[in-house]
């Protein structure tokens, strides 16, 4: 079988949603805060992410418990490769809601690709016990799994997410690599068919 990293395949973007919309009434007074929030967002649609980072850096700073505005700051960190300051902007949400289960989902998710994959696993189980259905989380578990070198549990992780999504070709192809390190040829090639019929593309 073709050797794959299934991190680099693992999943489509989705660290944090998508902008964030601040809702203002237009005959409101200026925000000094949401004006820079929203000088950031701009910029991130320019391309501009470092400027757009400083931008957010001074809403932060005006309106520093603002969950939207430490969100977005911390997906554009992700965008620019910088795992560990967006680790950083989810601990600071988790601080002001410490049930804020995409917080540590996201935050695993920068863990594993920091390659810090024990603190990845323990964000991952805060996520899941918060939201026990949460594909995502359980397959950024999956991967923290595999890459510590845990291919039962990642086998087992990666089984979750299929039950929870059939459909999901991405868990197949990589519940095939861990079998596949488990020295169980046949369940791998079983689940890479699987993952190629439901559009999975080996690189």
């Amino acid at each position: 079988m073709k050797q794959r990293n299934p991190m680099t395949e693992m999943l489509p973007r989705f660290f944090f949603a998508g902008i964030v919309s601040v809702g203002l009434n237009p005959c409101a007074l200026a925000d000094p805060a949401d004006d820079a929030f929203r000088e950031g967002q701009a910029l991130c649609q320019q391309n501009r992410k470092a400027e757009a980072i400083h931008a957010f850096d001074k809403a932060i700073k005006l309106r520093g418990k603002d969950v939207a505005f430490l969100r977005e700051r911390g997906n554009t960190y992700v965008i620019l490769g910088d795992f560990k300051s967006a680790a950083g902007d989810c601990g600071r949400i988790i601080a002001l809601d410490s049930k804020n289960e995409e917080a540590y989902r996201n935050r695993a998710w920068c863990y594993l690709k920091d390659k810090q994959y024990a603190k990845g696993i323990a964000d991952a189980d805060k996520s899941l016990k918060l939201n026990p259905k949460s594909e995502l989380g359980v397959m950024i578990r999956g991967l923290c799994q595999f890459f510590s070198g845990k291919y039962q549990r990642a086998v087992d992780d990666f089984s979750q997410a299929i039950l929870l999504n059939p459909k999901n070709a991405m868990a197949y192809a990589n519940r095939a690599m861990a079998y596949e390190k488990l020295g169980k040829k046949k369940l791998a090639q079983k689940d890479l068919e699987r993952a190629k019929s439901l559009g999975y593309k080996e690189t």
